[in-house]
This record gives C-alpha cells, sequence and structure tokens, in this order.
C-alpha cells in the first residue's frame, strides 16, 4: 500500500524509524514481489528509506503540505500561476491506519523520498520546453508492506484521512478499527471514529457485500454503512449502501433491498446529448418512479474491469418502455473516461491516430 504526500517527513505515532541500508526502494525489494511495469520503472528514484517493523494496533501520521515549496521560481511562471499562489494554503492531512489479515512473516511501514514528476509545457525566458521534469525528494513516500510465508496473503488495509487548514485544530480526537468475526465475514472491518465536539461517526463494510459485520457497537448487513451520532446520540447523518441494515449504538437505518439491473444505454456527453445524463436500465423489479429514489447512489459494473466501476447519485425515474426505465442523475456527470489530444493521423491509415492524454 503506497502513499505520497508532497511534504516533508510527518509527525507520526509510530517513534523514530530505523534506517534501511538500501540505496532505493527497488533495490530494497529486490526478489520480493514482481511489481507492476510502471512501479518498476519509478523504484530506482525512491530513496532515503527507513522503516517501523511490526507496528503494532492503529497508527497515526500528519503531514504539513506547504505550496509555498514549490513555488515557480522565474518571474514568466510567477505571473502564470499567480490565481494559484493567491489561493493555495497550508494544509495538515493526518492519517490513521491499521492492516490485517492471514499471517505474515514480516510487517513494516517503509518511509522514503521520491521525485514529483509531471509532464511539462512550460514558457522560459521566451522559449517553450515540452518534456518530462521531476522536482527532486518533493514527495514523502509511506509505504505499508505485509510478506507472507507464501504467495496468496490476502490483507485488508484500513485508513481514515481528515485534511484541514495547518492553523486549524484537528476534528479527530482517536480512531478505533474492529476486525469480523470468522462465522459473519472476516475481511469485514468496523470503525468508530470519535471527534473532539464529542460527536462520533460509526461505519463498516463487508468489502465484498457478503455476510455481515456485528460488535457491540457497530452492526451491518450490507457492503458498506455510516451513522454520524451527535454527543447526546442523536443521528446527524445515517447512509448505507447495497444493504438492508445498519446500527450504531443509538440509531439504526432499515431500508429495502437494492435493485439489481442490466445497463441497456445511456444519455449524455457520450451521445451527444451533454445538457442530460441518464442511464436506461432492464429489470424484472419494478423501480420507483418520480422523485422516490432521489439522493440515493447506484453503481454501475463494468464487464472490463473493477477500475470502471463508477457511482452516481440518483435524480429521478421515469418509464421507458417494456421492462425498461430511465434513471435520470444528478450533479451532471460526464460519460466520458478519457480525453485526448490527437498529434497526427497516419497517411497510409487514417484509422492509426497518435494523441496524449489530456
Amino acid at each position: 500500500m503506497y502513499w505520497h504526500v508532497p511534504a516533508e517527513s510527518p509527525e507520526t505515532s509510530l517513534g523514530k524509524p530505523q534506517p534501511i541500508k538500501k540505496k532505493n526502494l527497488g533495490e530494497y525489494f529486490t526478489g520480493r514481489f514482481n511489481p507492476l511495469p510502471q512501479w518498476r520503472d519509478a523504484m530506482p528514484h525512491i530513496v532515503k528509506l527507513s522503516r517501523w517493523i511490526n507496528p503494532k494496533g492503529v497508527w497515526k501520521v500528519s503531514w504539513l503540505v506547504e505550496p509555498e515549496r514549490y513555488h515557480p521560481a522565474t518571474k514568466e511562471a510567477q505571473e502564470r500561476y499567480a490565481k494559484w499562489l493567491k489561493v493555495l494554503k497550508n494544509t495538515r492531512i493526518t492519517m490513521w491506519g491499521t492492516s490485517f489479515g492471514g499471517k505474515p512473516v514480516k510487517r513494516e511501514i517503509i518511509t522514503a523520498k521520491g521525485p514529483w514528476v509531471t509532464k511539462m509545457s512550460e514558457r522560459v525566458n521566451g522559449k517553450w520546453y515540452k518534456g518530462v521534469v521531476a522536482l527532486k525528494d518533493a514527495l514523502d513516500y509511506l509505504i505499508e508492506s505485509r510478506i507472507g510465508k507464501e504467495p496468496g496473503l490476502e490483507s485488508t488495509y484500513v485508513h481514515v484521512i481528515e485534511p484541514h487548514g495547518a492553523v486549524e485544530e484537528e476534528g479527530i480526537k482517536d480512531v478505533k478499527v474492529y476486525r469480523g468475526k470468522v462465522k459473519d465475514n472476516p475481511w469485514a472491518v468496523g470503525i468508530r471514529v470519535r471527534r473532539n465536539d464529542g460527536s462520533s461517526i460509526y461505519t463498516a463494510s463487508t468489502l465484498d457485500g457478503e455476510g455481515s459485520f456485528r460488535n457491540t457497537e457497530i452492526e451491518l448487513r450490507g457492503r458498506l454503512g455510516l451513522i454520524s451520532e451527535t454527543e447526546k446520540g442523536e443521528a446527524e447523518i445515517a447512509a448505507l449502501y447495497d444493504g438492508t441494515y445498519m446500527k450504531s449504538p443509538n440509531v439504526s437505518v432499515s431500508i429495502e433491498k437494492s435493485w439489481d439491473a442490466k445497463l441497456a444505454g445511456i444519455i449524455g456527453d457520450l451521445t451527444g446529448i451533454p445538457e442530460e445524463q441518464a442511464l436506461i436500465v432492464e429489470t424484472d423489479r419494478p423501480i420507483p418512479l418520480g422523485k422516490t429514489l432521489e439522493g440515493q447512489m447506484l453503481t454501475v459494473y463494468h464487464q472490463i474491469s473493477d477500475y470502471h466501476t463508477t457511482g452516481y447519485t440518483i435524480a429521478s425515474v421515469e418509464p421507458y418502455g417494456k421492462g425498461l426505465f430511465r434513471i435520470n442523475l444528478a450533479y451532471h456527470p460526464t460519460f466520458i473516461q478519457n480525453a485526448l489530444w490527437i498529434r497526427e493521423i497516419d497517411k497510409n491509415n487514417p484509422r492509426l491516430m497518435y494523441a496524449d492524454e489530456l
């Protein structure tokens, strides 16, 4: 599990890390696992390694992000980015984390430094430069590693992240993480977040939507649920995703089972009608019409890859023929996954185009 933040090394509850006597992350991880090609190329540039071995319980780190560290140096660039220099403020990112699952023979959290790499198209002193540029050691890396004796170690990583202004106090007092029971779902997780104003957030997930999660404070039957309680135990927010029941110490939510439907079509920017955003779905079970489901979430799963799974918010539902329904979406979402700038069309094969991602 990799995290990288444009900041100096964080404040942490883990104590002082132990230095790693390797030149870079690639050298340290050689022979331990087979990374994706993009990571294999990047690892030699991640340097200044240290680690915490076998971290216990829920740990905490806090980065101070100072945009001024990365302000442009030339006068031309400063004028070009002047509006950003006015609005970007120092921000603190605080994160609580833990992990569990299986029987790892080694657990560690690695801290390191790496470059901030980006594509560049910049005019400097009257001349245009294009290519790749990197700010050396600009990113602070936090890498969670769990290694099993045999291949196939399954791990659950849990994180709670709180960003806030550098001059503001933290809103979170503490975080507690509960593991699911074997008979319910061993991969399920529950979290209690206590805030400094006396209120609390209770959330749980079964990850795959199967089974349930239960303990003395939280109960969930579904994929994901969240309840926010005031100091007096009154409900502030209650949300339940792909499930039927969620309970915290003082609040409970029960809803009808979710709908499963087949996507039959879309209406929106991808079909040349950007002023409308709707899904056409086919289902044997009628969906409530009008604004009955307004504000509720739906998820579209893609056959190609889980990376294409997308969540939307329902605005209203209309009939669209026999067994079909039109689900109008809120907040004007786009259906375009990638936008490309075409650089060249092959003269011998007009179907072959060379393009850059915008």
